[in-house]
């Protein structure tokens, strides 16, 4: 559960950095240069890559809530 108010609609980190665009503008500037400057690879593989990353991340998290689930509720309670 969320800590703060995040508008609808907006997946993942897009919520809490719709919050404070001013707090954020480094990160986005940041992903801006990493998925859309010049590179060797084109935009479409850099953003595989990130969705890649994204699900194994997913993955991870999941089994270590299924491993324990109680540990995983109490952390992110706190």
């Amino acid at each position: 559960m969320a800590h703060i108010q995040v508008p609808d609609g907006l997946p993942g980190i897009l919520g809490p950095m719709a919050i404070s665009p001013e707090s954020t503008k480094a990160l986005r500037e940041l992903v801006e240069v990493l998925l859309r400057g010049p590179n060797t690879l084109a935009p479409a593989e850099r953003e595989m890559i990130a969705s890649i990353t994204g699900a194994q991340k997913f993955q991870t998290n999941s089994r270590r809530y299924l491993q324990s689930p109680a540990k995983c509720k109490r952390a992110a309670s706190t």
